[in-house]
This record gives C-alpha cells, structure tokens and sequence, in this order.
C-alpha cells in the first residue's frame, strides 16, 4: 500500500475552506453549508455570556502568533495559521462576530514577490471578500532583496492605496526592506527605468508617500534588513492631515487646540518628510544612527508582531 504524501502550503484546506470558500466565512466546508441556526441561548449557549467573555473565547482560539500571508492585492490567502474552529459555525450572530475578531485582530502581511510559496501544495487558494479589508488593523508590506526596480514600488504604492481606498482603520502599517543600494532618482517618479532605490520608495513626493498621507493609521513602521541585523523607524502618524478633519466642531473653534493639532500636524509631516533620508543614514552608518536616536536595533525576540503592536493579549 502506498504512502500518502505530506502536503504542504496553506493552512486554509480544502477541508477548511471547500471549493470556491473565502474568508467571509473563514472556515466555511461547503457553500452550501452556510450557517442556518437562529441566534438565541437556547440554539447557542454562548450567548449566554457576555460579548467580553466571548471575545476572550475568540481571543484563544481565532487569534494568531504569526501573519496570514497575502498576495499585495490583499485578497489572496497564500498561508494562514489559523485553524478550522466549529465556534465559527455556531449560529449567524457568532459566524459574524467571529469574523470581524479575525480581521481585527490578526495581521495580514502582504508579500510582495513573483514565486508562488504553495508551488508544493496541491490545494485550491483561498481568498478574501474585498469588503472586509476595511476591517484590517494590522498590516505588514515586505519588499524581498531581489525584488527593488520601480515596479515593485508600484506595487507596494497600489497595495497601501488599497487599504485607503477601503477606508481601513489601521492601528499599524509596518513596511519590511532589504536594501541593495540607496541615493535618490529619478525612478522615484518614472522618469527612468533603471532600478530603484530602496530609499527612493520612502521618498515624500512620490507615489507611495502620498498613499501613506492619505491613510488612516496610527504609527507607521519601517524595518530595515541589513547584513543579519534589523532596525526600526516608526512614525506616529496620527496627526496627519485628512480632509475629513478639515470639518468644523466645537473642539476646532477652539484657538488653543487649534493651534495644538497644526503643530502636531507639522510635526508629522515633517517626520515623513525626513524618512527618506533617515533611511540612507542607517545604511551608511547604522551605528551612528542609532546612537543618535535616527532608529532602533530590533533584537531576535522581535517579531513582526510585536514590531506592529499585535502582542498577544494574555
């Protein structure tokens, strides 16, 4: 009798996700499956107890230590770590609570680059509904060594104005590089097709730096990889500037706080205005840049997840 064969890639399966399964239901079987039981204690004695309580449920078994890795369009699963979970199927109020807790609170780390990491997998791909990217709080964007001529910064640029044009809600956007080489060009904007500049792609008139402008994020990461070490810039950008917060209220007729967000404001501005040129610095003499506070010297205990702040909630 022969062996089966150990697959490998993605955790979403077919006995997870079934044939054509997205994520709008994480873990659905069957399309024709879908969760059917009313809501109430008598169906579901879940809940009986508290959204708080149950959130500590969700907490346990929805939430991951590791990223769920997506392509840069953010739709296609190509690894996850979770896992399938009857909870999901418990009733309609539950399958619905559950798959907000799993957009909000796991990270979703898009990898930009052309090998397909499943090649060994002899599984379907499984995808998620562009409606719930509004939910995402947590995102990771990684741009590889080998992947750093202008049409990965388009990519990493339309991966961010995707996550704007959803109107999503980010605690964190954490870019991970590893630079082949710095200076500015003309690339940065199309003039040139010779290859870009890691540095380039945090240039603040470019694309992608107009993208990051217009998201809602709280703080914005950049890991950099060089020579088996990792250092982090991380901005605040909470104050940026939006054209919602341009609407007139109590508080912003106000002078003194006024006064107190434009400053806050400027300062956020100009934090990204210099993120280029931080970046050169550490290439050039990283040690020196940290010492003068231009970055931080991540350790070997800091993952991507604690980088973005998705520490797990003990």
């Amino acid at each position: 009798m022969a062996t089966k064969r150990r697959r490998y890639g993605s955790r979403f399966k077919k006995a997870a996700l079934g044939r054509g399964a997205s994520l709008e239901d994480p873990f659905a079987q069957d399309s024709q499956k879908q969760v059917q039981h009313p809501n109430g204690p008598e169906y579901s004695p879940l809940l009986m107890v508290s959204l708080e309580v149950r959130e500590r449920i969700y907490n346990y078994l929805l939430k991951s230590q590791r990223s769920i890795i997506v392509a840069e369009d953010w739709l296609k699963v190509e690894r996850s770590p979770l896992q399938n979970h009857a909870v999901v199927q418990t009733c309609k109020q539950i399958s619905e609570e559950c798959t907000n807790f799993i957009y909000k609170n796991n990270e979703f780390h898009a990898l930009l680059r052309t090998t397909n990491p499943n090649r060994l997998a002899c599984v379907e791909p499984a995808f998620i509904d562009a409606k719930y990217i509004s939910l995402f709080r947590y995102t990771i964007i990684e741009c590889p060594a080998n992947n750093w001529d202008f049409s990965w910064y388009e990519k990493a640029a339309s991966a961010v104005e995707k996550l704007v044009e959803a109107r999503a809600f980010l605690v964190s956007l954490t870019f991970i590089v590893t630079p082949q080489r710095v200076s500015h060009s003309t690339t940065a904007i199309g003039l040139e097709a010779n290859p870009i500049a890691f540095s380039n792609f945090f240039w603040f008139p470019g694309r992608l730096m107009k993208a990051v402008q217009s998201l809602n994020c709280q703080i914005l990461n950049v890991v950099i990889k060089k020579q088996g070490k990792r250092f982090a810039i991380s901005v605040d950008t909470k104050f940026l500037p939006k054209e919602e917060t341009a609407i007139a209220s109590g508080l912003r007729t106000d002078p003194v706080f006024l006064k107190s967000i434009m400053e806050k404001e400027n300062r956020t501005v100009e934090e990204l205005a210099k993120l280029m040129e931080r970046f050169e610095e550490i290439f050039q003499d990283d040690e020196k840049a940290v010492l003068e506070g231009k970055c931080r010297l991540l350790n070997n205990a800091e993952d991507s997840t604690s980088i973005g702040g998705l520490a797990r909630k003990k």
